[in-house]
């Protein structure tokens, strides 16, 4: 008798691929893996949020924010110029307990800039006048 294996016992191959981009054509396109997957997708959030809180730093209006220095921009720069794998895994451990997607890319965006004195009083910004689906927009 055959014993069909479950889905959690089946290993990545070109027959176990969920499609042929994965499967057969799997290395022709391997350079598109950073842009068009799970991880292409947070690193798009997070350069949204980020751009998002770069944008009202210059907006006057918006005083509470305030204006950022050439190191903060900088800094909000390398969040999502050096954004890694290791980054997404704590966005998806995240979202494993929020049950949100968006949700937890804004909490990671948050934690990063409550690493910097400069950016503690404006953490409420983050996502500020957003929606999920106004992230979602700019990330596809």
């Amino acid at each position: 008798a055959r014993v069909q294996a479950g889905a959690e016992d089946i290993a990545l191959s070109e027959l176990t691929a969920v499609g042929p981009l994965d499967g057969r054509y799997g290395s022709k396109v391997k350079g598109l893996r950073s842009v068009f997957s799970e991880f292409g997708l947070i690193k798009k959030r997070v350069e949204v949020e980020v751009r998002w809180i770069q944008h009202l730093s210059k907006c006057a209006d918006i005083k509470e924010v305030g204006a950022f220095g050439e190191e903060t921009m900088r800094y909000l720069d390398s969040l999502v110029d050096d954004f890694s794998v290791e980054d997404a895994m704590i966005v998806k451990n995240t979202e494993a307990i929020t049950k949100h997607d968006v949700k937890s890319v804004e909490y990671y965006v948050k934690q990063m800039l409550g690493k910097r004195e400069e950016l503690g009083d404006i953490l409420e910004f983050v996502h500020f006048s957003c929606t999920s689906e106004d992230i979602n927009n700019l990330s596809h």
